[in-house]
């Protein structure tokens, strides 16, 4: 069987990091965050995450957040909840169904603490049963009642062996979770996505291109997509006219 991450080019680094926080998640809440400019390869380390997480047998919830959806209210918590929910109090189940329009309910919209207390109240089921990965892509985007909800949740984990993986795109201004607060929110690793070097960019382009790119073009590529490994490869669709093979993990 293939291994997770296998085929990931220029991020055996990044990607021990990432290896060494699902690993450390059973020990305790923490959270790692995949920070770096778009295209850069936050996405693919992320869905490197995931897989790694699963073939360990971890429990994932996830979702991809994305601007089309962000004032679509609760639409991320959704995503991670898209399973049958353990039992919860009366007024819980309510407004969980009502967010995540599981039933009618009549009368006023959701309470938000109500949604928060039931939103931690499924993680703490799911943790004693081993550890939890809550897998965010592209953070900057999520929905604002989303957003406040996990971020109640985050506060308030304790000592449960949940771990928060997120992508996050620089420049965004937002870390809508509060992971880099002061207080009992999970110990926080920051992991910055730079630019490939010119090696493993070359390595990158010649592995998913299906063009006959000579090196010197190779080089000029590296050198104007500023290691950006997206927008090399944009070039180089460009440049030869056929397709590119997608990165591991893309679809």
């Amino acid at each position: 069987m293939e291994q997770p991450g296998h085929g990931i080019v220029g991020r055996e680094g990044e990607l021990a990091r990432v290896q060494s926080f699902i690993g450390s998640v059973s020990e305790g809440p923490s959270a790692l965050l995949l920070e770096g400019a778009a295209g850069i390869g936050k996405t693919t380390l992320w869905h490197a995450g995931v897989s790694i997480a699963r073939t360990r047998g971890l429990r994932v919830l996830s979702c991809r957040a994305a601007a089309s959806e962000a004032r679509l209210s609760y639409a991320a918590l959704g995503d991670l909840f898209d399973f049958e929910l353990p039992d919860l109090p009366a007024p819980q189940r309510r407004a969980m169904d009502a967010a995540l329009l599981r039933a009618e309910v009549e009368g006023a919209p959701p309470d938000q603490r109500a949604v928060s207390v039931a939103s931690l109240g499924v993680l703490r089921a799911l943790d004693t049963s081993g550890p939890v990965i809550v897998a965010i892509d592209d953070v900057q985007w999520l929905d604002a009642p989303s957003a406040r909800v996990l971020a109640f949740v985050v506060r308030r984990l304790e000592d449960a062996p949940i771990g928060i993986l997120v992508a996050l795109r620089v420049g965004s201004g937002g870390d809508p979770l509060g992971l880099g607060q002061a207080g009992p929110a999970p110990s926080l690793h920051r992991v910055a996505i730079g630019p490939l070097r010119e090696e493993a960019m070359i390595r990158l382009l010649r592995d998913r291109t299906q063009g006959d790119l000579t090196h010197p073009i190779l080089l000029r590529l590296h050198r104007i997509s500023e290691g950006n490994p997206f927008f090399a490869l944009e070039i180089a669709r460009a440049l030869t006219g056929q397709g590119v093979r997608p990165a591991p993990g893309e679809p």
